[in-house]
C-alpha cells in the first residue's frame, strides 16, 4: 500500500466513524499528535540505548 492509498483508507475510516478531518480531535489533529509523539519515543529510546561514551552533553556557557 503506498502512501495515497493508505490516506485514502485513514480517510474512509473517519468518514465511516464520523470523525471529523479538521478541528479538535479530528483525524489531521489526532494523526499529527500520533506521529509526532511516535517518533520522540523513537528519538528518546535511541538516544537513551546509546553507549554513554557516545551521549554528549549540551554544553551552555
Amino acid at each position: 500500500m503506498d502512501q495515497q492509498q493508505l490516506a485514502e483508507h485513514f480517510l474512509a475510516q473517519a468518514n465511516e466513524a464520523g470523525i471529523e478531518l479538521m478541528g479538535p480531535g479530528g483525524l489531521l489533529n489526532q494523526f499529527t499528535k500520533n506521529v509526532l509523539e511516535t517518533a520522540l519515543d523513537a528519538e528518546i529510546s535511541e538516544w537513551r540505548n546509546r553507549p554513554s561514551a557516545v551521549v554528549q552533553t549540551a554544553s551552555f556557557a
